[in-house]
């Protein structure tokens, strides 16, 4: 019998079927467009940025009754993010010089932006890492019509097992009546298992 061994940092138990969400190794496509594609390619990605942004809007006014207001704040910051035209331009430079796809672009970008928020010598300006790399998962999500945290599929009674997840994802599984999540990372302080406690979410 395979047993995983965890903190509870949620509320409650949970019996249920496992589904695990694979993101770590999400295949990232590169391939090479024309010079014609160039400008579409770019729209694409701009599209999907503005589909991100929508649909943290919409997490953000379904937050439930008496959750914590730190959350709306983590919203904020990722809309925030969301609304920088750096998280696009550099993208778009990229798709530009090296003609290549907006998800491949991305990821470049995601890489550089990675590396320079964990070279901070300032705790907290090197924890954004992780805000960045959450923000930048959405939009790739949106690119590749991933059905990941944020799909519309239903998984009443099933146990969410991930890498990790956002406390924006965690509101999006509430709503897909999940009965409990199991995550790598994260702690009894981290965003999404305040809200998990705030929601009655096993976690």
């Amino acid at each position: 019998m395979f047993t995983l061994h965890a903190s509870g940092v949620g509320s409650g138990i949970a019996i249920g079927v496992a589904r695990i969400i694979r993101r770590a190794d999400r295949d990232i496509p590169e391939f090479s467009i024309n010079a014609g594609r160039v400008e579409a390619e770019i729209a694409r990605l701009r599209r999907a940025v503005e589909r991100a942004r929508a649909s943290l809007v919409a997490i953000r006014d379904s937050l439930p009754a008496g959750a914590p207001e730190e959350i709306a704040a983590f919203l904020g910051i990722h809309l925030m993010m969301l609304e920088d035209p750096v998280l696009t331009d550099q993208p778009a430079a990229i798709i530009r010089e090296r003609r290549i796809n907006a998800e491949a672009a991305l990821a470049r970008h995601a890489g550089k932006l990675d590396a320079f928020f964990k070279g901070l010598h300032d705790p907290y300006l090197s924890g954004k890492a992780v805000d960045v790399a959450q923000v930048i998962h959405r939009i790739q999500g949106e690119l590749l019509e991933a059905a990941d945290a944020a799909g519309g599929e239903d998984w009443a009674g099933e146990i969410i097992v991930a890498d990790d997840l956002s406390p924006a994802d965690a509101i999006d599984l509430k709503r897909r009546r999940i009965a409990a999540f199991v995550t790598d990372l994260g702690g009894p302080i981290s965003h999404t298992a305040i809200l998990a406690r705030s929601m009655r979410i096993p976690a």
